[in-house]
C-alpha cells in the first residue's frame, strides 16, 4: 500500500493474475486495509493486472460495500485489457473506475486515454 501525503487516499497496487485461488488472500489484504487505513478514498491500481476472476471481482465489490458502509470511497484505476472487459461486462466501471488526475502512477480508466 502506498500513501499519498498530499491527498486523503491510499493506493493499493494489484498485479499479475487474480484467480479463484487468490480470492482468499485478496480478501484478507483488502479487509486489512479497511481496518487499518484512515484514508477517505482507497484506489485499487489495476494497471499491472493481467487477469481477474469473477471471485476476485466479488471480493472487490465486497470491499467496496464495506468501505462505503463506513462512509469511505473505493475506486479502481488503471483498467485495461481483460480486467477492463470484465468490469465493463459487469457494469462496474461507472461505479468504481476513476481517471488518473489525483493518483500518482495510476493510469486512466481506458488504456487509450
Amino acid at each position: 500500500m502506498s500513501k499519498n501525503s498530499s491527498a486523503d487516499y491510499d493506493v493499493i497496487p494489484l498485479t499479475g493474475e487474480l484467480d479463484t485461488d487468490s480470492a482468499g488472500e485478496l480478501r484478507q489484504r483488502l479487509m486489512s486495509v479497511a481496518s487499518t487505513s484512515t484514508a477517505s478514498t482507497i484506489v485499487l491500481d489495476l494497471s499491472r493486472l493481467d487477469f481477474i476472476s469473477a471471485g476476485c471481482v466479488r471480493v472487490i465489490v465486497e470491499f467496496w460495500n464495506t468501505m462505503t458502509g463506513q462512509g469511505r470511497d473505493v475506486q479502481v484505476g488503471g483498467l485495461h485489457g481483460m480486467p477492463e472487459r470484465v468490469f465493463d461486462i459487469l457494469d462496474l466501471t461507472p461505479i468504481l473506475a476513476r481517471r488518473a488526475e489525483t493518483a500518482d502512477g495510476v493510469r486512466g480508466v481506458h488504456a487509450g486515454d
